[in-house]
């Protein structure tokens, strides 16, 4: 039976070169839409164009202007990253949550009633959890992802999923600290930090439909270093036990020599030995330097005033629907 109430919830999904997924993704969100209207839940889309070059943005657009569903257009002026888009979109939310996935369709959109069940439950925060990856993902992007989400549990949060997880829903409490966080804050990393128990539902993970991951290589191992950077100081643990270890082995060195020294019993030394001191010492300062630089660069991007991202387009959903 229908109650007087009626639920809002805001589904941000940032978008960088997506075209060929989206009239897939736009059909099977209205489909949904239809069916947790049942629960007596208004459907709001927000997506973010992270800087896209192809029509994924206009897609959007028609998108809106046709469908039944409460949309919202954001366009940022240039590629600013996931991360930063998925606060663009938690900042234009309505909804009492948000869900926050991805628009290649590996994040199905068929999860959101489940989790939006939850949600009306009392569970603030639900998580999707990989329970199996797909065979195009390769050899080496499972296990660098194995090994990602190993030291994640190991430095940051023990509670961390062990297959990993990207589609989450969260509340609005939470959602005022995902969206107002630190830059180069990971929103899944921040909202278990926050300390709040996910309510894990699992999924299979599906192959992309269309184009191939734009998640590179590169794009990984920096986004490992922010994690890692961003909330463990494990590397600064690590460098301060390495300098104190070659402090204290210098200092035995130095006792021996002194005591070959007086004893007379002491030889002319070689060059090679010279050589590897010099040049080991030096690679072990410039990893220490270069670990302090990691947190200093990071500092500096916090303070510096400069925004996460520059909203070019706002194209702005009715007005919300009280929860």
């Amino acid at each position: 039976m229908a109650s007087d109430t009626i639920h809002r919830v805001s589904v941000v999904i940032p978008i960088y070169g997506n075209a060929a997924s989206l009239p897939e993704l736009f059909e099977r969100l209205e489909a949904v839409a239809r069916q947790v209207q049942e629960m007596d839940v208004e459907l709001e889309a927000v997506f973010v164009d992270d800087g896209s070059a192809d029509c994924s943005f206009s897609l959007i657009s028609e998108f809106r202007s046709r469908s039944p569903i409460s949309v919202t257009a954001i366009r940022l002026s240039r590629n600013f990253g996931g991360v930063n888009a998925i606060k663009v979109g938690l900042r234009y939310a309505t909804g009492g949550a948000a869900v926050i996935m991805a628009a290649d369709l590996q994040d199905p959109p068929e999860q959101l009633p489940m989790m939006i069940a939850e949600w009306l439950e009392g569970h603030s925060f639900v998580v999707c959890e990989r329970s199996t990856r797909t065979r195009e993902d390769g050899f080496i992007v499972r296990i660098t992802s194995r090994a990602y989400h190993t030291m994640v549990r190991w430095l940051i949060i023990p509670q961390y999923p062990p297959g990993g997880f990207d589609m989450m829903l969260v509340d609005r409490q939470i959602m005022e600290y995902l969206r107002d966080s630190a830059k180069a804050m990971y929103p899944q990393i921040l909202a278990l930090w926050l300390g709040f128990e996910p309510r894990i539902l699992y999924y299979d993970r599906p192959s992309r439909p269309h184009g191939r991951s734009q998640w590179s290589t590169k794009k990984r191992v920096a986004a490992f270093s922010d994690v890692l950077f961003g909330y463990s100081s494990a590397p600064i643990q690590a460098a301060t036990l390495v300098g104190a270890f070659v402090a204290a082995g210098s200092l035995a060195f130095a006792c021996v020599v002194l005591v070959a020294r007086l004893t007379g019993s002491t030889t002319v030394p070689g060059y090679a030995v010279l050589a590897i001191l010099i040049s080991s010492l030096s690679g072990l300062i410039l990893i220490i330097l270069g670990v302090l630089g990691q947190y200093i660069w990071r500092i500096y991007d916090e303070i510096s005033g400069r925004p996460d991202a520059v909203v070019a387009v706002e194209l702005l959903a009715d007005a919300p629907v009280a929860d």
